[in-house]
């Protein structure tokens, strides 16, 4: 279990940066400010998902310890 924890934390870091990414580039290049809210709820959903699942999975896995 402690494998999968360590694997989606790692996760929710690549989703962070990923997001980050995404942001820079929507700043850069988004035309209208609809293309940009757009730009910044997928760059939420890239960080927010993958630490929503790590955070899920210590919580069981902190249970059953």
């Amino acid at each position: 279990m402690a494998i999968l924890r360590r694997a989606l934390w790692l996760l929710s870091i690549l989703g962070a940066i990923a997001a980050i990414y995404v942001m820079i580039q929507a700043l850069r290049k988004a035309p209208t400010e609809q293309d940009l809210a757009n730009c910044a709820m997928m760059a939420i959903a890239c960080a927010l998902i993958p630490y929503c699942l790590a955070r899920a999975v210590a919580e069981i896995s902190k249970s059953h310890d």
